[in-house]
């Protein structure tokens, strides 16, 4: 049997004026009794109440529960002696409206170490104990406030605990749901069960074997003497029988501590949070989609990144090759003697030297470039002039990869003496017509045919805004400044062919060249790669930190939100560790789930960029994995702030 035992308590709050909300109460209640606590308003009821559930404690005086005093007691006691020993019933429900009133009822054996079979036919059992075991499909926000009540009274004694407690059960019901539900809690009382109610009905109160009424924090009771905490201790009382008609479980409690003690137990708790966690996120899709939707957010900015940034590295590899990493440029050196430099200058339109060139293994394509001093240039003899800069070559523009020449329509095979290339960018300056039309380009005074505009002249832009000669015609013209050769190499040639250039050039002044020739590829990518990855890394790391900040907040969100329920399951038995743990079970599902469709949409984003590009994607299958172990730190990571608050929930107050 359980004895509650209230001597001389008192609850003070502190304040700019302290608020004494219990002045020395003293009541004695033994198992099997009906008590209804009246009074105004603020008078102290809930805190009475609060008091003998364990979820608040006496600033002084005593509290003994079957003569044990609760004073000084950890909260892993208070949380097992609250389990073992009370049923809550409140005024507002306190129900989850999106799961069934089965999966309500289930919550009140989540902390009695029950499996998940038992505890649905015990919850079942109760349901059926209130009238509403054909309801016990329904979501409990489709019921109605007295069927809610119905479902919260079932959660309250499923467990079986000698004592339910009830704060104003009928204070939201109509006259008709009130009188049900205090028929149940007398057939409940009938049957064994302490019955504490606080309420403002008299008629309520009526019911009950005892009435103790409470006014500015001091208790008084008509016809049973209060008893002190000595006296309680002596006292003795004839074990209550239950009435057998009422088919509540009540009787199993030794076979629960059994089963408590069982090294079964641990698994059968985990087994039963997780089908918790599961129904926690399943049956409110709309916050677990908005949490696993931070998470995929998170985690596809992460993996994105690194793809693309992987998948361009190839790509910039690639264009690398095809220009830069292929091109190797032989030039007189800007020391070299005049007529070093004169004898280089013949050495360009030597045809020997260009052949022995393009013979080195490796080369692709060859020019010879001479770069003069600008000169005036019109569209007319009499036409205004523009000064414009005079390049020439030695190579056969129409079949050379180191020009694209727009040609007129007649074209042409070969540059001639009487015939000009000009720069598109020059062309535009000079105000060029079409080719269609033949167009001629005057030169220090003499007329030329322009055979060709180019368009694009690879690692030497400034072709486009110049006019292109013969080499002979150019040097007749304007004074040399520079002089040397473009080589186009296969990719990987650049070294070796710029070993031997200048030799095949001119072998008697090769030491009066320059070789222009791309460093190596495997040397340039190592000293370049270091300070991508860097990038990366941190740009990994900033979205990383970015999603655990979003969750974290929304996850610290939902748990205020979450208040009353968490508030509950503390009343029911629930340890602030059984909080932090599911909070943290539910964010570690919610990173999981997003790690992994964060995975696959980091895929699908890189593989939308690779063909918005026409790029190669380079797609590494560690992303998938690393997607889920990002999922699981974000999601663990952004629980501890979120946890840590779940933990600190006071039930006295949240379930005021």
């Amino acid at each position: 049997m359980t004895t509650l035992v209230l001597d001389h308590a008192s609850r003070v709050y502190d304040a700019a004026v302290p608020v004494i909300a219990l002045d020395r109460a003293s009541i004695n209640i033994l198992q099997g009794d009906f008590v209804a606590i009246e009074g105004p308003s603020g008078a102290g009821k809930s805190t009475l109440l609060n008091i003998l559930a364990l979820l608040d404690v006496p600033t002084t005086g005593t509290y003994l529960i079957n003569g044990v005093d609760t004073a000084g007691m950890r909260e892993k006691e208070l949380a097992t002696l609250r389990c073992e020993t009370f049923g809550f019933v409140f005024q507002s429900f306190h129900l989850l409206p999106h799961r069934t009133a089965l999966d309500n009822v289930m919550i009140g054996l989540l902390y009695h170490n029950v499996d998940v079979a038992e505890a649905m036919a015990r919850a079942q059992q109760a349901l059926e104990f209130v009238g509403l075991g054909e309801r016990a499909g329904v979501p409990a926000g489709s019921l109605s406030g007295g069927e809610r009540q119905r479902v919260a009274i079932a959660r309250a004694v499923c467990a079986g605990n000698p004592v339910l407690l009830a704060d104003e059960p009928t204070g939201n019901l109509d006259s008709a749901s009130s009188t049900a539900i205090m028929d149940i809690l007398e057939s409940l009382n009938a049957s064994g069960t302490t019955v504490v109610v606080v309420t403002h009905d008299p008629a309520v109160a009526a019911r009950a074997g005892r009435r103790v009424r409470v006014v500015d924090g001091r208790l008084s009771e008509t016809g049973v003497a209060t008893v002190s905490s000595a006296d309680a201790k002596r006292a003795t009382a004839a074990p209550f029988a239950r009435a057998e008609s009422v088919a509540l479980p009540v009787q199993e409690k030794q076979t629960q501590a059994a089963r408590r003690r069982s090294r079964r137990l641990p698994l059968v708790a985990r087994r039963a949070m997780l089908r918790d966690v599961l129904l926690s996120l399943t049956t409110e899709p709309g916050r677990t989609a908005r949490l696993v939707a931070v998470v995929v957010l998170s985690i596809m900015l992460a993996l994105s990144t690194m793809g693309i940034a992987q998948t361009a590295k190839y790509q910039v590899s690639a264009a690398f090759d095809a220009t830069r990493n292929r091109r190797v440029a032989i030039a007189v050196d800007t020391g070299a003697l005049d007529s070093t430099s004169s004898m280089l200058a013949l050495a360009v339109t030597d045809p020997e030297a260009m052949t022995r060139i393009r013979a080195i293994p490796g080369v692709q394509d060859a020019m010879g470039i001479t770069t003069l001093s600008e000169i005036p240039a019109a569209t007319s003899a009499y036409a205004p002039t523009t000064d414009a800069r005079l390049f020439g070559i030695s190579t056969v523009p129409d079949s050379s990869t180191l020009l694209e020449v727009t040609a007129t329509p007649v074209g042409f095979s070969q540059l001639e003496d009487d015939q000009v290339l000009i720069g598109s960018t020059a062309a535009s300056r000079l105000g060029i017509g079409p080719l269609e039309a033949s167009p001629t380009l005057w030169v220090a005074g003499r007329p030329y045919e322009i055979a060709g505009v180019v368009t694009s002249a690879g690692m030497r832009p400034e072709l486009t805004d110049g006019i292109v000669l013969t080499q002979a015609r150019a040097r007749d013209i304007g004074e040399v400044e520079s002089t040397g050769v473009e080589i186009q190499v296969r990719a990987g040639a650049a070294g070796q062919v710029a070993r031997v250039a200048a030799v095949a050039w001119s072998p008697e002044y090769a030491d009066a060249v320059t070789t222009d020739a791309p460093p190596d590829p495997s040397s340039l990518r190592e000293s370049i790669e270091p300070s991508v990855n860097t990038v990366l890394l941190t740009l990994t790391a900033v979205a990383t930190v970015v999603g655990v900040a979003v969750l974290s907040n929304a996850m610290t969100s939902a748990v205020q939100a979450r208040t009353g329920e968490l508030a509950l399951r503390r009343a029911m038995g629930a340890r602030p560790r059984n909080l932090r743990r599911l909070v943290s079970l539910e964010s570690l599902l919610i990173g999981i789930t997003g790690g992994m469709i964060g995975a696959v949409g980091s895929v699908v984003a890189l593989l939308i960029v690779a063909i918005t590009q026409q790029w190669q994607p380079v797609i590494d299958l560690r992303m998938l994995p690393l997607g889920i172990v990002l999922g699981i730190a974000n999601g663990l990571l952004s629980s501890l702030w979120a946890a840590h608050r779940a933990g600190r929930i006071q039930p006295a107050q949240a379930l005021r």
